[in-house]
Order: structure tokens, then sequence, then C-alpha cells
């Protein structure tokens, strides 16, 4: 099967292959339930890892950037946009799951998920959302990721998401997540 790679905030992640991919925010479905103005969002993409025997669904979204969440003291303005940010990549993984799920179960159509993307014991892998911050500062990742964590709590329980992983570039590349 081809190899894809795929270009988000300044980083290549891949080469990946095509049937194991979903660009769920290039997708034309995705496209069609935006229309009327819908406050829909979504990742990057959808990428399915096996491991020996488990399977995963990476929902993974990718950032250039982001605020410093080490830093205890700060404005109430910052905070605000800080709140808004987590709201934002928590709506992006949730909204990005329920759409999985619904094509899956067939409740929305799409001819553009893989066959291998579409089988109902892909569902039964594991959930990992995923952030990528190119530039994010290691030190700031760790609250950020408990600040999403806290936000992602219901959508957590609900979908058995054991983890999430907030990781800069480099961490990234480590997780062979880019090239």
């Amino acid at each position: 099967m081809e190899q894809i790679t795929i270009q988000e905030s300044n980083m290549t992640f891949g080469a990946y292959s095509q049937e194991d991919v979903f660009q769920i925010e290039k997708s034309k479905i995705y496209k069609e339930l935006q229309d009327g103005g819908s406050s829909i969002k979504t990742v990057e993409f959808i990428l399915l890892k096996k491991k020996k025997q488990n399977q995963n669904l990476l929902f993974v979204e990718a950032k250039t950037s982001t605020a410093n969440y080490a830093t205890p003291n700060t404005s109430e303005e910052k905070k605000k946009k800080q709140e808004e940010f987590i709201q934002e990549i928590t709506q992006k993984w949730t909204d990005s799951i329920r759409i999985y799920c619904s094509l899956i179960l067939k409740r929305i159509h799409s001819s553009e998920l893989s066959e291998k993307l579409s089988t109902e014991e892909v569902v039964t892998g594991n959930f990992v959302p995923i952030l990528v911050v190119k530039n994010g500062y290691k030190a700031s990742l760790i609250p950020l990721r408990d600040l999403l964590l806290k936000k992602l709590e219901p959508a957590r329980k609900i979908w058995n998401i054991q983890n999430i992983l907030v990781l800069n570039e480099e961490q990234a590349r480590e997780k062979h997540l880019l090239t």
C-alpha cells in the first residue's frame, strides 16, 4: 500500500500506510458536516498503530506553539486564552471520536475511510488522543496534559480512554510519529 506523509504545523508526520490513516480534517465528510456553519471541529488525522497484539487509534492534533502552562501567575487574559485552547483541543478530540464512530456504525456515510479502518474490531482498540506542539517546552507540557486530562474526563470515562499524550516535536519524533 502507498505510504503517505502529512504536513501540519510545520512538521511532517509519517510516513504511514495510506490504509492506516484517515485525514479527517481534510475529508469530504467533515466538509459536509461543516455546511451551515456547524461548530464541529476535528483533529488533523486518525492513525491506526499496532503494537504487538494491541491496536491503538491515535487522534492526532498538531499545533505550532501554545501558552506556557508551567507559569502559575498569569493574567486573567492569558488564563482565558489558555481555557479557550483547552476547550478547542478537547472538542477536536471528542468530535473526531464521534465522527469516526458514526462512520463505523454507518450513522453517516463516507467512502473515504479505508477498509482497514472501517471494521468494528478497530473500535475495540485503545483510543489515544495526542497533541503535538512543535515548539512545546517539556516543563509546560505536563501541566497542559493535566489540564487536558481533567477537561476530557467525561469523554475518557465514556470511551474508556486510558491516557492522552502531549508531546513536543522531539518527543513525537522519538515515538516515530514524525519523519
